[in-house]
């Protein structure tokens, strides 16, 4: 599991996750990303749309040594989140 290490935990919620993704045929990304303590404790979801072509095309393409293709692609996510400010930390892998 890829997830990102927050910087700033919401409580004592330390982790956010990819729970999942989908592409969509006019070209656009829907995510739902989680926050989460332990698997079986999760503070909240959000859903994010990602409609920039440039953006649809790099996470479509993305590529890890390491990683397999779902992997991949749930770290490109969350790349975009922390680029885009919405959490900050590090992407570890679990």
């Amino acid at each position: 599991m890829v997830y990102i290490a927050l910087t700033n935990s919401y409580k004592d919620y330390n982790k956010a996750a990819i729970e999942s993704f989908t592409f969509h045929k006019n070209g656009k990304i829907v995510f739902t990303y989680y926050v989460f303590l332990t698997d079986e404790n999760i503070l909240f979801n959000k859903m994010i749309s990602i409609t920039d072509a440039a953006d649809v095309l790099k996470i479509k393409s993305a590529s890890y040594s390491g990683y397999d293709s779902y992997d991949a692609i749930c770290r490109a996510l969350l790349e975009k989140i922390i680029k885009d400010g919405l959490e900050s930390g590090n992407i570890e892998v679990m």
